[in-house]
């Protein structure tokens, strides 16, 4: 499934990348936020018992959800990772940037280019979808 993007015009030239459907543009903008309904984030507010992740492994925060970490996730991931490894393999970057959550929610902040930006950020999404 192709996960549509839309340009958002943020001003001064800039343009940011965002999920066209709604349910998965809520929940990218809630792991920007650290608002989950991740057990890490639902302890905090008290909606959870416990902050640890199902797989007992450790706190089920974005971090845990996005990397790789909990093995609930791991075929998705391994597909995103895969996907976020081409994006960087067929750009003229000499290096591949580490995975990071920072990466994988804002990838203009670790220094990518639009183009990159844009198709982490379609990787990311359908990840979440």
């Amino acid at each position: 499934m192709a996960i549509c993007l839309i340009a958002v015009d943020c001003g001064s030239r800039n343009q940011s990348f965002f999920p066209e459907k709604r349910d998965i543009g809520i929940s990218y903008s809630r792991l920007l936020l650290h608002d989950t309904m991740l057990r890490d984030d639902s302890h905090r507010t008290g909606t959870a018992d416990s902050p640890v992740c199902e797989c007992g492994s450790e706190k089920e925060s974005a971090e845990h959800f996005l990397l790789l970490r909990c093995i609930r996730f791991q075929d998705a991931r391994n597909k995103l990772i895969d996907s976020v490894n081409e994006i960087f393999d067929l750009s003229a970057r000499k290096r591949r940037l580490q995975l990071s959550e920072n990466l994988l929610l804002a990838p203009m902040s670790v220094g990518v280019t639009r183009s990159e930006d844009k198709d982490i950020k379609a990787a990311l999404f359908q990840f979440i979808s």
